[in-house]
């Protein structure tokens, strides 16, 4: 389970993030929280920028997240926000690969999954978000059955680790995860 905490959150609520570390249980990790430090459209940050005609702010954005990085000992970012953004591209892909070097989920993406530069990108897959855990174990099971996949990586949002669990549980239950899936996952 990764953990998806903006590091910049420890600016307001350090305890917070070393507690939560501390009750940690050992299949969880911490990745940085939507497009590394921060809550940014990195597909904004190059030039030219859209709204503002400011120059890039590409190097700034890439030495923030560094600092909160190291900080907290992250290397992944589970999710690149494109929102209104250009999607994401090499520039944003080449400075995310200079504090992210585990990888990056990605919001839209045609390939699904490969390595820029040395470092992992896989695309989200959104199908589950925004339902009971009855509903995303449905659902990821009907995705799963379609395609087949070595490796997926899903997106929740506000869901509690209780709906987490159960979720899980419904997904371990289910007969075609019994059948074959299981094999290839680390649930």
């Amino acid at each position: 389970m990764g953990w998806a905490f903006n590091p910049n959150l420890s600016d307001r609520f350090g305890p917070g993030m070393v507690y939560v570390r501390r009750k940690k249980f050992p299949n969880d990790y911490f990745v940085g929280g939507d497009s590394g430090a921060g809550y940014v459209n990195p597909g904004n940050l190059p030039e030219p920028r859209r709204w503002s005609d400011l120059p890039s702010g590409l190097e700034i954005w890439t030495e923030h997240c560094k600092k909160y990085f190291k900080r907290w000992d992250i290397s992944i970012t589970g999710f690149i926000i494109d929102g209104y953004a250009p999607h994401t591209g090499d520039k944003v892909e080449d400075a995310s690969a200079q504090f992210s070097s585990n990888g990056i989920g990605l919001h839209f993406w045609s390939n699904g999954w490969g390595v820029h530069k040395g470092m992992p990108y896989i695309k989200c897959e959104e199908a589950i978000q925004y339902h009971t855990p009855e509903e995303s174990a449905s659902l990821l099971l009907r995705f799963v059955g379609s395609k087949k996949p070595d490796f997926l990586y899903f997106r929740t949002i506000l869901m509690t680790p209780c709906e987490h669990k159960r979720l899980f549980e419904l997904v371990k239950a289910s007969k075609m995860w019994n059948s074959s899936i299981h094999t290839r996952s680390s649930f």
